[in-house]
């Protein structure tokens, strides 16, 4: 959802600040880098912020829920929305950062992302 008054406030800050707006995850917004001043936002955040807006998609609930249980149907809109943000959204973040004037956003990653990641390093 987008909220206009944290927007304004970035904007103030940076007016090359770039922020996210389909899909909008200004409630996942937890900070501006005081060096670059690029928005910085929470994985975890955009995930809980995408997948509660698919728990109340009607066009969602009729495609996906079928007989999942409510704890089943969650935590398949949690995966969705995992995966459009990877796709859709950390794909695209080289790009903006190519661009010389715009302040690309950071993302800082989620504890199963490090967790995922400090396992995959012990292993090699």
């Amino acid at each position: 959802m987008v909220n206009q008054e944290i927007r304004n406030e970035i904007f103030e800050i940076s007016e090359n600040a770039v922020v996210f707006d389909s899909p909008a995850f200004d409630n996942s917004i937890i900070g501006i880098d005081v060096i670059s001043d690029a928005v910085v936002y929470s994985y975890d955040l955009m995930v809980k912020e995408l997948a509660s807006e698919y728990i109340v998609d009607e066009k969602y609930i009729e495609q996906f829920k079928g007989e999942m249980s409510d704890d089943e149907f969650e935590a398949q809109c949690e995966t969705d929305a995992m995966e459009f943000i990877d796709y859709n959204t950390l794909r695209a973040l080289p790009y903006v950062a190519n661009d010389p004037e715009c302040i690309a956003p950071i993302i800082v990653g989620s504890t199963q992302m490090f967790d995922f990641i400090k396992k995959g390093d012990s292993e090699v």
